[in-house]
């Protein structure tokens, strides 16, 4: 018998051995819906904000690329002077999340660390209404 008759007869023996093998591994799909994915640290989700570090400088807003940022008022600070009072504009960061591509950009510009990632990863809706983040809903969510 010569070897590519003897090849052709057991060529389906080999493929048997794999399909074997991995019959009796634990599987490694999750049941998405009821399991949740362990993330690591790095994982890149939706934007969280520390209203009380951040100082309104608007810095997120100017180097985002897509201009997904922008500054919402959030009420105003009163700075009692010997001259009087002075009445300062409190400004924090509203996100499109419909626009942001994720870059990073605002996380590492922010002079206080005020916003940073979350792990929050499923952000998908069906208006586009529901995509845009307010300060005060971004400052709620931490996860």
């Amino acid at each position: 018998m010569k070897l590519k008759e003897f090849m052709k007869k057991v060529s389906h023996v080999l493929p048997l051995f794999v399909t074997l093998k991995h019959l009796f591994m634990k599987p490694i799909t999750i049941q998405y819906p009821d399991e949740r994915l362990k993330l690591s640290k790095g994982t890149i989700g939706l934007h969280y904000l520390d209203t009380n570090k951040c100082i309104g400088c608007g810095t997120c807003a100017r180097i985002c690329p897509n201009k997904a940022i922008v500054l919402e008022d959030a009420g105003v600070k009163e700075i009692k002077t010997a001259r009087g009072v002075i009445r300062r504009p409190i400004k924090h960061p509203s996100i499109y999340i419909g626009r942001c591509m994720f870059c990073g950009l605002c996380v590492e510009s922010c002079p206080t660390k005020a916003l940073e990632f979350t792990t929050f990863y499923e952000i998908a809706s069906y208006e586009r209404k529901s995509l845009y983040f307010s300060y005060k809903e971004l400052a709620k969510r931490r996860e």
